[in-house]
C-alpha cells in the first residue's frame, strides 16, 4: 500500500494555503491527510483485488504459444510482487501445474506423483521440453497420416494376371472434350457433408468412403481388389466406380476405378496418375495449386499435415465430355 508521510505533511502545514491566501488551520490540514489515505487505501485494495482476480482466473490452452504462456504466468507473478503479495515459490510453481491445459492431463499426474519439487525455473525448462516434444509428436503423426496412415497398396490380380502378362500396360486416357476443361453441368444431385479429398503420395489407388458419391458403379470379384493400409491391416474393398468432383475453380474432376472402401478416413486421390496425363500438382507455403499447359485446374489446402482439395460439389450423376478425367491404374 502506498504511505504518506504525516510528518512531511505536519512540517508543510503552515505553507498551506486556502483560497484566497488565507492560511489553514491543523485541523484542516488533518482532514486533508484523513481524506489521503482513505483515498490511497481504497484504490490500492481495488486494484489488489483486480490483480489476485486476474492470477486465479487465468488458464492455460492449447490454441497459443507455450513459451508465451509462460511469460504471462510470469507476469502476473510480477503484478502480485508490486502489490506486496508474494507467494512462495513452491506455492507459485504448483500454481503453473494446475493451470496447464486439459490435454496435459497425463503431464500433470506425473508431476504431482513426484517427489521432487520444482523451482520455477527448473518446471518452466520442464514445461518447455514436454511442449517441444509435443509439438515434435503432432508434427510426426500428421505425416505418418499424410504417407503412412494413408498409405494405399492395391493388389490387382486381373490387372497382373492379364493385361501385365500380356506386355500391355494399362493406359491414362482423356475425354474427347479435354481441351476444354471447364465443364458445365447442369441437373445435377448435389451431395451434403461431402467428405475431404486428399491428393495424397502414398496411395497408389483412388480411393472413396462414400458409396453416393459414385455417378457409376462396378461390381468386382471376390479377392479382385485388395487393399493395404499403412499399418499393415487390410480393408475391404466393395466396388469400384466413377466419382466426379466439382472444383471450387469451376472445373470438373473425374476420376474412373476409384475403390470403394468404407472404412477409409479421407478419400483420396493418387496425385502420381495426375502427373500422367499432364496435370502438374504443386506443394507450396501449406497449399497445393493444380495446372494442366499452365492453365489454373484447382487449389487446395493443407489441414492437419493433409492437403485437402478445394471441391464446391460431389456429382453423382454422369458429367459432359468436356469434364477432365484421370484414369486410376494400378502400379
Amino acid at each position: 500500500m502506498r504511505s504518506l508521510n504525516l510528518n512531511l505533511l505536519q512540517l508543510r502545514m503552515p505553507r498551506l494555503k486556502k483560497h484566497g491566501n488565507m492560511p489553514i488551520s491543523s485541523k484542516e490540514a488533518k482532514a486533508i491527510w484523513e481524506a489521503l489515505v482513505t483515498k490511497f487505501t481504497v484504490e490500492d485494495a481495488t486494484k489488489q483485488k483486480f490483480i489476485i482476480g486476474k492470477y486465479n482466473q487465468w488458464q492455460m490452452t492449447d490454441d497459443k504459444e507455450m513459451k508465451i504462456q509462460i511469460t504471462e504466468y510470469q507476469m502476473l507473478l510480477e503484478d502480485l510482487k508490486n502489490e506486496d503479495i508474494n507467494l512462495p515459490e513452491k506455492f507459485a510453481a504448483g500454481m503453473l501445474i494446475e493451470k496447464l491445459p486439459e490435454s496435459w492431463a497425463d503431464y500433470k499426474n506425473n508431476l504431482k506423483h513426484k517427489e521432487k519439487n520444482y523451482t520455477m525455473a527448473e518446471l518452466v525448462k520442464h514445461i518447455l521440453i514436454e511442449d517441444s516434444n509435443k509439438r515434435e509428436s503432432r508434427a510426426t503423426k500428421a505425416k505418418e497420416m499424410a504417407f503412412k496412415a494413408n498409405l494405399v497398396q492395391s493388389n490387382n490380380k486381373r490387372l497382373n494376371k492379364g493385361d501385365r502378362a500380356n506386355g500391355n500396360p494399362p493406359k491414362v486416357h482423356l475425354t474427347e472434350g479435354d481441351d476444354i476443361i471447364a465443364a458445365i453441368i447442369s441437373q445435377v444431385n448435389i451431395i451434403a457433408n461431402v467428405k475431404e479429398w486428399v491428393v495424397d503420395s502414398g496411395a497408389t489407388r483412388h480411393i472413396c468412403a462414400n458409396r453416393e458419391a459414385f455417378s457409376s458403379y462396378t461390381p468386382i470379384g471376390d479377392d479382385e481388389e485388395v487393399v493395404y493400409l499403412g499399418d499393415s491391416r487390410t480393408a475391404n474393398v466393395l466396388d469400384k466406380g466413377k466419382v466426379f468432383l466439382k472444383l471450387t475453380s469451376g472445373k470438373t474432376l473425374t476420376l474412373n476405378d476409384v475403390l470403394h472402401v468404407p472404412n477409409i478416413r479421407a478419400n483420396l486421390v493418387f496425385v502420381a496418375l495426375l502427373g500422367k496425363v499432364g496435370v502438374k500438382v504443386l506443394f507450396k507455403s501449406g497449399k497445393i495449386i493444380i495446372t494442366k499447359n499452365n492453365v489454373f485446374v484447382g487449389k487446395g489446402y493443407c489441414n492437419q499435415g493433409l492437403f485437402v482439395l478445394n471441391i464446391s460439389n460431389v456429382i453423382n450423376e454422369n458429367a459432359s465430355s468436356s469434364a477432365y478425367i484421370v484414369d486410376s491404374i494400378s502400379l
